[in-house]
């Protein structure tokens, strides 16, 4: 499992940087194999690298994650928005340049990926995540935005209110046929934290009451429309 080591020093690789660039277009063309292998270190120090390396002193490499890095029109659909990659060098001609191998991991492990918008909200939804940790907002307004949100992702099942969002959310632990269950989100003060927090509970369905069923009077018409009409003339004391 590819997992990061970080350091608040430190960010992602992007393809948006130049570096970074040169790399994966093997741009580099560098006189040693010695200055190779010390740009490859040095990409250790600049970047957050993944637990996972390869120790190998007399040929350096490095795993990073880049963002923006060979991506594919699949990838989109999963949600991935970037790839591990081993970094090393080699030999073009007379000179030495670094490149990049894509690396196959599952999207599950990478530590960036963009927002899927399902059909149908579940608790993966990072509002929700964030929710239900306890997530305390300094403001009611950064609150309401975090409920906004919810309703813009999905308006087909949400309905907002100030102070509170309605909410249907698939559920995976529920019966095949109960899996969508109601909610209300409420934002409150949180007096004892300070700032805000928003509550999330199920909103149970309010049973409707009973229809009151009157049993017509003996010797009523049987007709519909007519035995209608004699029961209404018969609440009011009248004749048929």
């Amino acid at each position: 499992m590819l997992k990061q080591s970080m350091k608040n020093t430190k960010n992602y690789a992007t393809m948006q940087s130049p570096v970074i660039q040169a790399i994966a277009n093997e741009m580099y063309r560098l006189e040693s194999a010695m200055e190779a292998g010390f740009r490859v270190v040095r990409l250790s120090q600049q970047y957050i690298v993944a637990k996972k390396q390869i120790p190998n002193k007399d040929y350096p490499s490095v795993i990073l994650w880049i963002k923006g890095f060979a991506l594919r029109e699949q990838d989109a659909k999963q949600g991935v928005i970037g790839h591990f990659a081993l970094i090393t060098y080699k030999k073009i001609g007379e000179r030495y340049t670094l490149f990049a191998t894509k690396m196959d991991v599952p999207a599950k492990e990478h530590p960036q990926r963009a927002l899927v918008i399902r059909g149908n909200p579940n608790w993966s939804h990072p509002v929700l995540r964030a929710v239900r940790k306890g997530k305390r907002y300094p403001t009611a307004e950064a609150a309401q935005a975090e409920l906004a949100l919810l309703h813009e992702h999905y308006p087909n099942v949400t309905i907002p209110t100030p102070g509170a969002l309605y909410m249907m959310i698939y559920c995976a632990d529920r019966p095949a046929r109960e899996r969508m269950v109601k909610h209300i989100l409420t934002i409150h003060p949180d007096e004892a934290k300070g700032g805000y927090a928003i509550d999330i509970k199920e909103n149970p369905r309010k049973s409707r009451p009973a229809l009151r069923h009157e049993t017509p009077p003996a010797g009523a018409p049987k007709g519909k429309f007519t035995a209608k009409v004699a029961f209404t003339r018969a609440r009011k004391g009248k004749k048929t």
